[in-house]
């Protein structure tokens, strides 16, 4: 049932019974009872209209003798009902849509399939496959390429093709549209990690550009939705944000939560510079289209300035074997990056703006090239003023209660603290340092030898420049993906 009849509905049910969460009377109760019945037959019968055949089927000349006289309807009419809802009730999708992907599961764990986006195919010719058996057949591919060796990797992939065949199943049978796709991040996930790797990155642009927002939920939205327009719409268009995500996770190559303590994943060769690229790219887009950034940003900053080892210590990520990371394109990145939250999004829209902009300055501080701590202390005087009882609530209970976002701000506090110094700065570099001893006193006893640490490091590189105003992030034009 979409939204509005739901309201509709609330509606009608509040002008027959006004009385706040008193229980119904019983008259009550029949008035709303024969409402909804009539116009649930009203609604089938305009689906199904009767025919001469199903009333004289349903109502014989004479019993026992007498004639079986109708009053009021009544009897043919819940008659009727009763051959609608058995239609309804015994057609293939809804006899077999609940029991297909059991019985799926089953069969794949029984017989295991070379192929088993064959049995996908096998079900859409029946007329029964769905998103979560898609999803499952999915599984079974990734499962068997996961444990192959490396050299049979593309063998695999090359006879079986899952994302080519998955996404032109998807489309054939118009489920890109329905709100289990959107709402079902693994199945994103694993067909866009099929996809990158056969080679069909435009498929997936492809897919993001068709036009389409995820139908309404029965549930309505949630109330921090609800509340902005602006966050309506991504809301409605969150199938997008989500393939780009799971593109720009697939490319880096590695877990978009970080790994378990001790475990190290390498990103993929050339796979942040692609990453980069691919969300550059999709900024381009927002003219065109709604495409919520939100989760691929989140993503790359993290990424960036927390998990990196040589960003943390107790990072889990590191790049491949002698690469670097790319100037140009980080710069590139750093004006992409606040057209996630553009201006106007409503109140948590603005929350996360500001947040963005701490990340992006968090960044600057990290640049390969050219370092720059000034807007990182603009964000401090904001954030971590010199009187803390006029410090935003929210940031005291993040730091106190959110272990990241304080090992966050304390890496970035040491960072510019050491890049001011190296720039010849010391009064600024002397006011960032006090805000350890002012708002992050637990880490108080290591700084000065941390402090020394970051002074080493710096040092040793040659990239530490005197910073330079930057003029702010200006929009590119168009791009065409052909």
């Amino acid at each position: 049932m979409k939204k509005t009849g739901m309201l509709g509905l609330r509606n009608f049910i509040h002008k027959i019974h006004s009385t706040g969460d008193m229980p119904l009377t019983t008259p009550e109760s029949k008035r709303l009872l024969n409402a909804i019945t009539s116009s649930f037959r009203r609604q089938l019968d305009a689906a199904h209209p009767p025919t001469v055949a199903d009333v004289t089927e349903e109502r014989p000349e004479r019993s026992n003798g007498h004639p079986n006289v109708c009053h009021n309807g009544m009897h043919s009419a819940a008659a009727l009902t009763h051959k609608h809802i058995t239609s309804v009730l015994t057609h293939p999708l809804m006899v077999n849509g609940g029991k297909g992907f059991d019985t799926a599961k089953v069969q794949l764990q029984r017989k295991p399939r070379k192929d088993p986006i064959a049995l996908l195919e096998e079900y859409h010719r029946k007329g029964v496959a769905t998103i979560r058996i898609a999803e499952l057949c999915l599984d079974h591919v990734k499962k068997a390429y996961d444990t192959a060796p490396d050299a049979r990797k593309p063998i695999l992939l090359d006879g079986i093709q899952p994302g080519r065949r998955v996404l032109l199943w998807l489309l054939r049978s118009n489920l890109n549209q329905s709100e289990s796709f959107a709402d079902n991040g693994r199945f994103l996930d694993t067909l866009v990690f099929f996809l990158l790797h056969e080679r069909r990155e435009e498929n997936i642009w492809q897919l993001i550009k068709l036009d389409g927002k995820a139908p309404d939920s029965l549930e309505g939205l949630p109330d921090s939705v609800a509340r902005s327009r602006w966050q309506e719409m991504l809301y409605s268009h969150q199938w997008r944000g989500r393939l780009l995500s799971a593109m720009v996770q697939g490319q880096i190559g590695v877990s978009i939560d970080s790994a378990p303590s001790g475990c190290i994943q390498q990103l993929r060769a050339h796979g942040l510079s692609a990453a980069i690229d691919t969300f550059v790219a999709a900024t381009k887009l927002l003219p065109q289209m709604i495409l919520p950034l939100e989760g691929a940003s989140r993503f790359l900053t993290t990424l960036l300035t927390r998990r990196l080892r040589t960003v943390s210590p107790a990072g889990d990520v590191e790049l491949a074997p002698g690469e670097k990371i790319d100037g140009e394109r980080y710069d590139k990145l750093l004006e992409s990056l606040p057209l996630a939250y553009p201006v106007g999004a409503g109140s948590q829209g603005n929350m996360s703006a500001e947040m963005m902009q701490v990340s992006v300055a968090g960044l600057a501080l990290l640049h390969p090239t050219r370092p720059s701590a000034l807007p990182f202390v603009r964000s401090l005087r904001t954030s971590f003023p010199d009187d803390r009882s006029h410090t935003v609530p929210s940031l005291l209970v993040g730091l106190k209660e959110n272990s990241d976002f304080r090992e966050f701000w304390y890496r970035s506090v040491l960072r510019c603290a050491v890049l001011l110094s190296h720039q010849g700065q010391n009064e600024d570099a002397a006011w960032v340092r006090g805000r350890i001893n002012l708002f992050l006193p637990e880490h108080r006893r290591h700084a000065e030898g941390e402090l020394r640490q970051h002074h080493l490091l710096l040092r040793e590189s040659e990239t530490v420049q005197c910073p330079k105003e930057s003029s702010g992030p200006t929009h590119i034009p168009f791009p065409s993906f052909a």
